[in-house]
């Protein structure tokens, strides 16, 4: 699989961030990348340039954050398209909000600095899952800050601690997989391909748990 010919946004306050972002999707091969400043700025280029294949965006920025920017597509407000990709990028501080965008069916997490190799390999990664979004009211619900408590245990038979590269698909978590001590997938998240590449993804951010508790 190759990324020529995608069409890719990239969303950032900081412009030596997008430029970057911008150098790296060009030595993939990116047919035509997009820039912006913030959320509404991204927001109005996904309804005006029709179909962008990938939004790659920061998490924090003015006007619009990156988590509003994902709920807002995820809802399909003003016209936005629900199911267009969305990778954000993710520093030490943000691991509170991870489990909100997670809920909002993030494609993808890049930790920043992002290399090529690692942002190459997550959007390689994106473009090869079968994505449908769930109904809009279903995001609509999720609260955009996740509570940092850890969550009770479900008593599990046969459950096991595994390291994260080492899970099968199909496995269900019978203990909170952390960040720095936050919830960012609760117990009883069912680790389909989706979700099993999502916690591989938040499996490399710094204070992130290596293993989880986990039964077949």
């Amino acid at each position: 699989m190759s990324l020529e010919g995608r069409e890719i946004l990239v969303v950032d306050d900081e412009p030596f961030s997008r430029a970057i972002i911008h150098t790296l999707l060009r030595e993939m091969g990116v047919g035509l990348i997009h820039q912006a400043r913030n959320g509404a700025d991204a927001a109005e280029i996904l309804v005006t340039q029709g179909v962008i294949d990938c939004v790659i965006c920061d998490f924090n920025m003015p006007v619009v954050n990156g988590l509003q920017l994902l709920k807002g597509i995820r809802i399909g407000f003003k016209g936005l398209p629900r199911a267009t990709p969305v990778v954000l990028l993710t520093g030490n501080a943000d691991t509170a909000l991870v489990g909100a965008a997670v809920a909002l069916d993030v494609n993808g997490f890049v930790v920043k600095p992002a290399s090529r190799q690692a942002l190459e390999a997550r959007l390689l990664s994106v473009f090869a899952e079968t994505f449908e979004p769930k109904p809009a009211a279903t995001y609509a619900a999720v609260g955009l800050v996740r509570s940092t408590q850890t969550e009770a245990t479900v008593a599990a038979q046969d459950a096991k601690l595994v390291p994260i590269a080492q899970i099968a698909e199909g496995a269900v978590l019978v203990k909170p997989f952390l960040i720095d001590g936050a919830v960012a997938l609760p117990v009883g998240t069912h680790l389909g391909a989706r979700m099993l590449n999502r916690l591989r993804d938040l499996a490399t951010m710094k204070g992130a748990d290596r293993e989880a508790w986990v039964r077949a």
